[in-house]
Formats: C-alpha cells, sequence, structure tokens
C-alpha cells in the first residue's frame, strides 16, 4: 500500500511540475500590421499588434508590443477576427462516399478526418461541434497538438427520428 502511494504521489509531483513549467514556456506570437474585428464593436481597430501567449490573447493595441522570443507575424493589413464556430459538422463522414465509410478503410477514413478538420481551421473555423460519429481520436490528437485541427465538442454516436409513420385508428 505504502508502495502505491508512493508511485502516485511521485506521479502527481511529475505533473505538476511539468503542467507549472508549461505555464512558463507559454509560446508567444505578436501579429502585427491588422485590423482587428472584435465582434462586439462597430469598429476595426485599424493598424493593430495583437500579442498570443500559448491560447489566450494577451494584448491588443495600436501601440507598439515589445516581447523578446515571441514568433513575428506581419499580416500585411488583412483583417483579423474571432474564430468562427460551425455547430452541425460531420467531420467522421461528411466528404466522403458514403461506400467508403461502411465497407472502405478505417485507416483511409481516419486519415480523411484529419485533413477535413485542417480544412475547417484554415478556413478560420476554430470550434466545431460535430453531430455524430467517432471523433473521439481525432480530438484527442488535436488537444494533444498531434494533428491541426478546431476544437471538436464531440456527440458520439449520432442520434435521429426512427422514420416511423404516426400509427392513426381507423373506424371500419
Amino acid at each position: 500500500m505504502f508502495r502505491n502511494a508512493a508511485v502516485l504521489a511521485l506521479i502527481s509531483t511529475l505533473a505538476l511540475s511539468t503542467w507549472a513549467f508549461a505555464q512558463d514556456d507559454a509560446r508567444k506570437t505578436l501579429i502585427s500590421n491588422v485590423p482587428v474585428f472584435d465582434g462586439v464593436s462597430e469598429q476595426r481597430i485599424e493598424n493593430a499588434n495583437v500579442l498570443i501567449e500559448g491560447n489566450l490573447i494577451k494584448a491588443v493595441s495600436t501601440d507598439t508590443i515589445s516581447t523578446d522570443g515571441a514568433t513575428l507575424i506581419d499580416g500585411g493589413g488583412r483583417t483579423l477576427m474571432p474564430g468562427l464556430s460551425d455547430t452541425h459538422v460531420h467531420l467522421a463522414f461528411g466528404s466522403l462516399a458514403q461506400t467508403q465509410v461502411l465497407v472502405g478503410d478505417l485507416g483511409y477514413n481516419f486519415i480523411h478526418q484529419t485533413k477535413d478538420a485542417e480544412g475547417y481551421l484554415m478556413r478560420g473555423v476554430t470550434v466545431v461541434r460535430d453531430m455524430g460519429g467517432n471523433v473521439f481520436g481525432l480530438k484527442q490528437a488535436i488537444d494533444e497538438d498531434m494533428v491541426p485541427g478546431p476544437r471538436i465538442y464531440a456527440s458520439g454516436g449520432p442520434l435521429s427520428q426512427t422514420a416511423e409513420t404516426a400509427k392513426t385508428s381507423r373506424s371500419s
């Protein structure tokens, strides 16, 4: 029992120290030369600089933002805006032929899902609600930064109507 507790304590300590280290070592990105549409005000913030640390926007300013070690991106005057959400997608089978989904190779299908997820992200969709299909492995791979893609909220197996017509009673 003591040995199990000691192993658990060691694992917990390593996990916490790794988490703390990761928090201190957040990636920094500075995007400059962009008008920003924030989705709240009617006017864009012209010629803005945006500092991103990890997955969080830390600053949006028309003044110069200096940061050491940040990846610098010149936006070239393109508009920067919040990511889009798509609340009804089918990453597991949305762009595959039905026969491929039913009898095709699963490995190929999973690779296809990965390319579809990356396509969503490249079109500005940063969050999707998958409405049916096995995308839990894809979600995990995206969450672990193994492959690019949007944040996935997966529902699992699809639920739908039974397609039965309502039974009516007839008088004879």
